[in-house]
């Protein structure tokens, strides 16, 4: 960059700031003392507000972009922490499904044996209800039949 030096004489060849701008270890360490009295010395102060303008944005542009990578690093430390945690709960309900899906298999095993016993005494119901009324049905011709020996012994005894 060329300008022309209001507080020296003539045309003087300018330094750039860097394109990402001066480190604050640079700044503190006083490494561009000497470049930026020299510019303060060299240049007007319509252009050294500008510089310092751009080298500002460009520090602080620097360090935001370090802050996010921070924050960033942290976020992805949190992310993975509740990654590693959901995982274990994960585990542990995947373990309580299996062994609830574990019980649920023996129960319906208990269920299919209960149902074939139920089955089996109903079945022994209905048997025994046949049998009562077999039995019924020969009780009552039973006793038609012992009233009809009885009617007929008695006659028989009244006769003799």
């Amino acid at each position: 960059m060329r300008t022309s030096a209001k507080k020296g004489k003539g045309v003087v060849e300018l330094e750039e700031v860097p394109e990402q701008g001066y480190t604050m270890r640079e700044l503190c360490e006083g490494a561009l003392h000497l470049t930026l009295a020299k510019q303060v010395y060299e240049c007007s102060s319509e252009e050294l507000m500008n510089r310092a303008g751009k080298s500002t944005i460009l520090t602080l542009r620097a360090t935001n972009k370090e802050l996010k990578l921070g924050v960033n690093q942290e976020l992805v430390a949190a992310v993975e922490h509740w990654v590693k945690e959901l995982e274990d709960e994960a585990g542990k309900v995947r373990t309580e499904l299996e062994f609830l899906r574990n019980q649920w298999k023996e129960l319906e095993q208990e269920v299919r044996v209960l149902r074939s016993s139920l089955d089996g005494a109903r079945n022994d119901r209905a048997r025994v209800e046949g049998d009562v009324l077999s039995l019924t049905k020969a009780v009552a011709f039973l006793e038609a039949k012992l009233k009809a020996e009885g009617l007929k012994a008695v006659a028989a005894y009244k006769a003799s």
